[in-house]
Parts: C-alpha cells; sequence; structure tokens
C-alpha cells in the first residue's frame, strides 16, 4: 500500500467551494453559490468513490465508504439550508 502524497483531486472540489462563495459574497446570489457549494461537495463523493487511493490525495480521510457517505449528507445539507431560507426583503 502506498502513502497517498500531496491534496490530489482535492482542489476540483475546493475550486468550486471557492467559486460558490464568491458568488454568494460578490453578486449576492445566495442560492447560485449554494448550489455551486453543493456541487462542490457531491464532485466530491464521487472523486472519492471513483478515485483510487492514491490519487483521492485530500479527499481520503477515512475510509472510502465513510468518506463518500459524509460528502453526499454535506451536499445535501448545504442544498436544503441554501434552499430553505428567504433573503428577500420584506417590506
Amino acid at each position: 500500500m502506498t502513502k497517498p502524497r500531496g491534496l490530489g483531486a482535492w482542489n476540483v472540489s475546493a475550486a468550486l467551494l471557492l467559486a460558490g462563495w464568491l458568488v454568494v459574497v460578490v453578486s449576492g446570489r445566495a442560492l447560485v453559490g449554494g448550489i455551486l457549494m453543493s456541487a462542490a461537495f457531491g464532485v466530491a463523493a464521487v472523486l472519492r468513490g471513483w478515485l483510487p487511493r492514491e490519487r483521492a490525495g485530500g479527499l481520503l480521510v477515512r475510509s472510502r465508504r465513510v468518506d463518500v457517505a459524509l460528502y453526499v449528507v454535506m451536499a445535501i445539507v448545504v442544498l436544503v439550508a441554501f434552499v430553505a431560507v428567504d433573503l428577500r426583503p420584506r417590506g
């Protein structure tokens, strides 16, 4: 068994998370940013489930099943949180 080196595929999901955060902060479009952040966790789940241990890099924290399950749960939680919040001004 080889030891994982570097961050590997982690930067793909990190870039999506950063893009979602920038959309929320810069443009104020919370729903769009939340969808991007949720997609980042979904992509992380797919990459962690698909890539071999040597290529998973920073996505590798626990066992494959636990990592994938936690990334899927985070994707759902983030999506539900951003969809549930109503940020329209009340007059």
